[in-house]
Order: C-alpha cells, then structure tokens, then sequence
C-alpha cells in the first residue's frame, strides 16, 4: 500500500526556512529600535548642551559691556550629565571664550564639548556684542 501526503502539511525544511526569515525579520526590527532610541538619546545631549549654551549667551548679553571680559572670558560650566571627552583639562564641557581685541566689540564664543557613545561631539554659539 503507498501512502498519500497530504497536500496540507509542511516539511521540515519548509518550516526551517519559514523560521529563519521571521528570525532575519525580527534582528532587522531590534536592529532599527536600538539603532532609533540611540540616536533618540543623541538628540536630547544635544537640546541639553544647545540649552545650556543659550542660557549661558543671555547671561552674558544682559551683562554690563564693560565686565563681560572680566567676568566672562575662560567661564567654564558643567552641562546636566555630559561627560567631557576623554583629557579634558578641567573636566568641563562648556566653556566661552571672549575676544576683546577691538575696544568697540566683543567677539564672544559659547563652546559645549562631550563625550558621547561614539566620540567626542560638540557645538557652538557666537555673537557680536558692541557698547550701548
């Protein structure tokens, strides 16, 4: 007596092939969420550090012409829970640097550098700031 298959079933190698694609389906999914909430916590660094270089540029424009210089130049801040990039001197990762070479106006510069999964980042803000 032969026996019939029936044309319902699947074989084994069927349902092997069958797992793999769902298995290569689903490491492209975890692949693209973990790819996502990375660059998700990238982009808050960046709102944090951007932030904290605003406040950092209103503080000195609201203040007197004639102290931003001194009171100003070399200010070193900390930004939330940045990490400076590895050999920072002062272990800070906000900084301003003020040129006063021209008597009439300040050449001021807001830096914010850190460390993050993938190196060092970091961005600026700079403004032009002349006696009232």
């Amino acid at each position: 007596m032969k026996r019939r298959r029936s044309p319902r079933g699947m074989t084994l190698v069927e349902i092997i092939i069958a797992l793999a694609v769902i298995a290569v389906a689903i490491l492209g999914a975890v692949s693209l969420v973990s790819f996502s909430m990375g660059q998700d916590h990238e982009a808050k660094e960046r709102m944090q550090a951007m932030d904290a270089a605003k406040s950092v540029m209103e503080r000195i424009q609201e203040a007197s012409y004639d102290n931003i210089f001194t009171n100003f130049n070399g200010f070193a801040f900390d930004v939330g829970m940045l990490l400076p990039p590895d050999g920072d001197a002062d272990g800070r990762v906000g900084r301003v640097v003020v040129n006063n070479s021209d008597p009439e106006l300040l050449d001021v510069q807001v830096f914010v550098e850190w460390r993050t999964l993938r190196g060092k980042t970091g961005l600026s803000f700079r403004t032009l700031i002349t006696r009232r």
